[in-house]
């Protein structure tokens, strides 16, 4: 797994208005002495009526699309 690679001396950072309980608890895991900073009200929600879709593609196929 590639955080098992990380230097212990660099700082990484986790950015998200609406984490889902699941994001959070692996997030817990993986980093050492995490902080969890909110701004507003942690029970945002998800707008769940938006639909991702996602397209991959090949260089040369992203200039016709």
């Amino acid at each position: 797994m590639i955080y098992v690679q990380i230097r212990l001396e660099c700082q990484t950072l986790y950015w998200s208005a609406t984490w889902p309980k699941e994001v959070e608890q692996l997030v817990r895991q993986l980093l050492y002495n995490p902080y969890k900073v909110v701004i507003g009200s942690s029970e945002l929600k998800p707008n769940h009526s938006i639909h991702q879709h996602v397209d991959i593609m090949t260089e040369n196929q992203k200039y016709s699309k």
